[in-house]
Formats: structure tokens, sequence, C-alpha cells
């Protein structure tokens, strides 16, 4: 309901009983828009407080992973492997460019 509020503000009031959600069932469409906004701004909390924990997160793994674990990693290996494969194919780097 909150994202079909936000796209037309008389999805709430135009909502029948049947195709609500049991919290909601049996509420004026006063009551909806109510319960509704609550919603919609527990999920903008929440969304919020989701976004500070993720960076705090890579803010945590930037600074706690060794030097050694960051040259493991996925894409390292991946050019490493590439770079390896150009060597059997006697291709070479362009100076400058890794």
């Amino acid at each position: 309901m909150v994202d079909a509020a936000k796209e037309n503000e008389k999805a709430i009031s135009e909502a029948r009983d049947e195709d609500l959600p049991k919290e909601m069932k049996g509420m004026s469409a006063g009551q909806r828009k109510e319960y509704v906004q609550v919603k919609a701004e527990e999920r903008s909390k929440v969304q919020a407080e989701i976004q500070t924990l993720n960076k705090k997160r890579q803010e945590y793994i930037a600074t706690h992973t060794p030097k050694e674990t960051q040259d493991v990693s996925l894409d390292a290996a991946m050019i490493n492997s590439i770079k390896e494969k150009a060597k059997t194919k006697n291709l070479s780097l362009i100076e400058g460019r890794g």
C-alpha cells in the first residue's frame, strides 16, 4: 500500500477491503491513510538505517582488510589470470597500464 499510495493517492481510499492486508481490514479511508503514512515513515527510517550501516560496513572493510587479502580478491585474481593467459599467447602489456 505504501508504494501504491506514492503512485496514486486514491489507491488507499479506492482499495477494496478484501484486497487489504489483515491489519487494515475494517479501517475507514482516513484510518488507512494514517496507517500507510506511519508505515511509510517506518520504511524511510529503516532504509536510512540500512544505508548508514552499509556505509559503516564498507568503511570497516576498507580499513580492516589486510593488503594481502585485497590482492586475492576476485578482480585481482581475474586480472592475474588474464595476464598469465596473455603470456601464453605471447602478448605484452602496454607500459603504464599494469
